[in-house]
């Protein structure tokens, strides 16, 4: 029997229990773990704290995330044919691998043509600064026909460099050993590149060679490495170091966020923040091994866990918990639910989001305020109305719909919107001043009523629109008082032209037109200045601004009078309202106007609002990052339905009714097949095609949210936001977040497919 070990990484206190994980179906009602003994920390500035009895909720669990693991073993280890090697290969993009090939009884990747790339960090726990001796590079792997091969490295700022050749590369899989020349960065990503002399045909495939695994490191040698595959049992809930061996994760811990586990061996844990020196914490006889994170909330790091010694570490249940708040009750479900959709509206231009912002919503503001929850983050998966729409009404990502076109209508297989309300009973409609949300692209299935302005040449603004849907829903509860209802609003205000009344531009503009921005011609003028045929001047930039914002202002209103309507029909207390957009607006930020045409934050940060008064309390943020795929599986959820299994978004009926901090998820975006973004927090990151992935740190909207480009400055954040990304790229026809959790937080389910190399 072991003595029960307390350490803490900082003065603080934590506590521990078995629980479910956040990814699959959060459950803070857990039974409490016994008291462990005290004992004195093997770190002068970590002190002990005294352990507690209180139910912990279970947020991040490292043996469902164990394909999100960084192997190092005599250096940083690339299993080329396990799940995990999507992290050095960008999921695949613009990096073609065929992925996870078996043979001779273990898996390997075949780099597609005659070459491959993987970009992966430099890593090495004692060095710091640049290399001052060669390394070893050692490769397996085995040629399809005579090969050779020359390999390239490049820095993470550089350019690349020629550093070795194989020139005898003999029959079968054989391991081969080089040396990197001295001179790189260490704890900073790289680049290597494998090109072979010539490709054939592989059982369909064009491929020279196959890889099965890639071990970079100042004494690499050409033993077998550790895999993930040898090192966890998620029956028994554990992970195995083996000797002088360690495991690296790159997360953003949750406000308030414990790591719990039971170590049996010397092991250790290493917290290395973004920005700072690292911090370890030993576990010298075994026991329990608490480390505070809650002194770095929603501050990147590199997470590891160590074995220094001689003999095998095992990790015991391992994961990261927080205590749970108490949660407001599910009462009744909504018998109406209501969709407004405010097209073009950046969340930035809201009070709720932007205190500093000069635009005026006091209707919104105080709905949301007495009777709605407010989603902080909130990333739409287009960048312009139709791959946004498409998003929202199948809840699946773009490669699934493929909506990024005007030629393209919605897959015929798969669930709509309104379907499966319809299917169980409910009165459906659209009403829709969006062209393309309607029943030519497929939009109107499932609603009984669909009525589109824009495609009926007539006025479109919200004070034709809404008054014709109120009429559909007066007449509905008046003649239908016992069916429910669904029905979906695409106002039109923000979008071009930006014409607001005189008395919503007043806060913004006084006077009339400027040079040569006319309202009612404002669309055209977007068009003329992206074909570079206009530019505007400051005076007439404001004016053009100050348009949009009056539009929002002016939209406002209207949804005041849709707010008036439900009391007056009494059916208010009854009506969950789901408040959101498809895109935003880019006003000049980066040199371009108008949307479609990046991944900025002023184009894909948009505003979500959700108000049902036996559920929700007014004044209550959510900062966990969401997208709009949500918003379908949360209306099912809220009215009672099943989600569909096409859907890939996942129900937020948990985030509206439950407070505890939930880990810190990934928002992704795309643009048409050769651009995406991701977003963790105050964290932003974009994947151009070729080999451009910027990472920016969100500080504001002053002047541009994505310009602040610390991607050399801050390693440890570009790991993590290309983990995120690379299982999001490389899963995304199949990643559905109500069974598989999420990019960066993988659920059972997720983990079991990853290991099945079923992907």
């Amino acid at each position: 029997m072991f003595k029960s070990v307390l350490l803490f990484l900082v003065l603080g206190f934590a506590v521990g229990c078995d629980s479910k994980p956040e990814a699959t179906a959060p459950s803070p009602e857990e039974k409490p773990e016994a008291k462990a003994p005290e004992a004195k920390a093997e770190e002068s500035e970590a002190k002990p704290a005294a352990a507690t009895d209180e139910n912990l909720t279970t947020i991040f669990d490292f043996v469902d995330n164990r394909h999100l693991a960084h192997i190092w073993d005599e250096g940083v280890v690339l299993d080329m044919g396990a799940a995990g090697y999507l992290k050095y290969i960008q999921g695949s993009w613009n990096a073609p691998w065929h992925q996870g090939k078996t043979e001779e009884g273990f898996h390997y990747a075949l780099p597609k043509g005659v070459g491959g790339t993987v970009r992966f960090p430099l890593y090495d726990p004692v060095l710091k600064g640049k290399t001052a001796e060669p390394w070893k590079m050692v490769v397996r792997l085995k040629p399809y026909g005579n090969q050779r091969s020359d390999l390239f490295f490049r820095a993470a700022n550089g350019e690349e460099k020629k550093f070795a050749s194989l020139n005898e590369i003999g029959e079968g899989f054989n391991t081969y050993s080089v040396d990197l020349p001295a001179g790189y960065e260490v704890n900073q990503e790289h680049t290597l590149r494998l090109h072979f002399s010539r490709s054939q045909d592989v059982g369909g495939l064009r491929a020279a060679a196959a890889i099965d695994w890639i071990k970079v490191g100042p004494q690499a040698t050409e033993k077998e490495p550790a895999r993930i595959s040898n090192m966890v049992d998620a029956e028994a809930r554990t992970i195995t170091l083996p000797p002088k061996t360690r495991l690296q994760w790159y997360l953003t811990p949750a406000k308030g966020a414990t790591f719990e586990t039971m170590v049996e061996g010397r092991g250790e844990i290493v917290v290395t923040p973004h920005g700072k020196p690292g911090k370890t914490v030993k576990s010298e006889n075994g026991g329990r091994l608490p480390v505070d994170l809650s002194v770095y909330p929603g501050t990147p790091l590199r997470f590891e866990m160590v074995n220094n010694t001689a003999e095998p570490v095992t990790f015991k249940n391992p994961r990261l918990v927080v205590k749970p708040q108490a949660k407001r009750p599910k009462t009744d479900a909504p018998k109406y639910v209501l969709v407004w959709i405010v097209d073009t509206l950046r969340a930035d231009h809201l009070p709720l989001y932007n205190p500093k912002t000069d635009v005026k919503t006091p209707i919104l503001d105080e709905w949301a305020k007495n009777e709605a929850v407010v989603f902080e983050r909130t990333t739409c998966q287009g960048n312009s109305s139709l791959p946004t729409s498409a998003s929202i009404f199948t809840s699946t990502y773009s490669p699934i719909h493929k909506m990024i076109t005007d030629k393209a209508r919605l897959p015929k297989d798969g669930a709509v919107f309104a379907e499966p309300f319809k299917q169980a009973g409910w009165a459906t409609a659209l009403y829709s001043s969006n062209g393309y949300v309607s029943n030519t692209w497929g939009f109107a299935r499932g609603m009984e009523k669909e009525v589109n302005p824009i495609r009926e040449n007539r006025p479109s603004d919200s004070e034709y629109l809404w008054p014709e849907a109120h009429a559909w829903l007066q007449k509905h509860v008046e003649t239908n008082k016992d069916k429910p209802a669904l029905l979906y609003i695409n106002t039109v205000d923000p979008h071009v032209p930006y014409d607001p009344p005189q008395e919503q531009l007043a806060p913004y503009h006084t006077g009339g037109k400027v040079g040569k921005v006319s309202p009612r011609a404002t669309g055209q003028l977007l068009h003329d200045m992206a074909a570079g045929k206009v530019s505007l001047n400051a005076e007439e930039a404001r004016y053009m601004h100050a348009l949009y914002k009056g539009e929002i202002t002016y939209n406002d209103i209207w949804f005041g009078k849709m707010l008036e309507a439900l009391d007056a029909m009494g059916i208010h207390d009854q009506t969950m309202i789901i408040v959101s957009s498809d895109h935003g607006e880019e006003f000049g930020e980066y040199g371009k106007w108008g949307h479609g045409i990046s991944v900025n934050q002023e184009l894909v940060d948009i505003p979500l609002i959700i108000g049902y008064r036996p559920w929700t309390k007014g004044g209550l943020r959510v900062p966990d990052d969401v997208e709009v795929v949500d918003l379908m599986p949360t209306a099912l959820d809220s009215a009672g339905i099943a989600i569909p299994a096409s859907v890939q978004g996942r129900s937020l009926v948990t985030e509206m009714l439950d407070p505890t901090p939930r880990h810190p998820r990934a928002g992704f975006s795309y643009h048409n097949t050769f651009l995406r973004g991701a977003r963790i927090g105050d964290w932003k990151y974009q994947l151009f095609n070729g080999d451009r992935d910027p990472v920016y740190e969100l500080t504001g909207p002053e002047g541009g949210w994505d310009k602040n480009d610390v991607s050399d400055a801050s390693p440890i954040v570009r790991r993590m936001m290309r983990d995120a990304m690379a299982f999001q790229v490389g899963l995304d026809t199949q990643l559905k977040k109500q069974t598989h959790g999420f990019a960066n937080n993988h659920s059972p389910a997720l983990a079991e497919l990853l290991d099945s190399k079923a992907w």
